[in-house]
């Protein structure tokens, strides 16, 4: 089975349908799909998306929200895998900022950093992705605050 990695503009193509590369994104998406391929977003991408939409606000992580509503198998096999690429990367980057942070002695994780990142990152996952039962998914205010809290930090 094949495995392809998205480049950001193939997935911002594909969240924006009014974009002018969302047909030919979706058509590739679409071959290389019915040709068994299993997709892959780099840890570079995931962190563009992710950060972008949360700096942009409601809309953005709308438009985010609709890909994984058009194309929800694989967005969440792409972004919230823990066997891919991109959740792993995350969780590593985040514990790294964390343990820099505890090294130079401004900040005392309440838990060791791997934990911690990667509690972050599910938690991240289950407001944008997930928790529409809890009626939280888009919510970034609140996710926010409860990531401020979780870190032991003004949100």
């Amino acid at each position: 089975m094949p495995a392809v990695v998205l480049d950001t503009n193939v997935v911002v193509a594909l969240l924006s349908p009014t974009d002018t590369l969302h047909p030919g994104a979706r058509t590739a998406v679409e071959a290389w799909e019915a040709n068994g391929a299993s997709f892959e977003l780099s840890a570079v991408s995931w962190a563009e998306l992710m950060t972008g939409a949360l700096r942009r606000g409601s809309d953005a992580v709308a438009a985010l929200r609709a890909f994984l509503d058009q194309e929800r198998d694989a967005a969440l096999r792409i972004i919230a895998s823990g066997a891919g690429l991109v959740q792993p990367r995350m969780v590593e980057l985040i514990a790294g900022l964390i343990t820099e942070e505890a090294e130079a002695g401004t900040y005392e994780p309440p838990v060791d950093p791997s934990t911690l990142g990667y509690a972050i990152v599910r938690l991240a996952e289950a407001f944008l992705f997930n928790d529409a039962v809890a009626g939280i998914r888009g919510d970034v205010d609140r996710l926010r605050e409860v990531e401020a809290a979780l870190l032991g930090v003004p949100a």
